[in-house]
């Protein structure tokens, strides 16, 4: 789980942020980016430091072309390996 919060939130403060990590299964990364508040980070250079974490975290994580496709018919069908 990726946890992106900031220094300076007063909306989400970092206190919460780093007690949710702390709780979190892995893998987890916990990205404090520094002065900035809740929603400075979705302009700038903090956004521009919020999307190199998260373009990071999905290139480790969820890579673009696993190889294994898996399509659900409907809610209670059994998944369908595409591979």
């Amino acid at each position: 789980m990726l946890f992106i919060t900031s220094d300076n939130d007063r909306l989400v403060p970092p206190a919460e942020s780093e007690a949710l990590y702390a709780r979190a299964g892995d893998p987890k990364k916990l990205v404090m980016l520094k002065g900035y508040g809740h929603y400075e980070v979705y302009e700038g250079e903090a956004f521009r430091q919020v999307m190199e974490a998260t373009t990071a975290w999905y290139g480790q994580y969820i890579p673009a072309d696993s190889g294994d496709r898996v399509r659900v018919a409907s809610d209670n069908a059994a998944p369908i390996n595409l591979s």
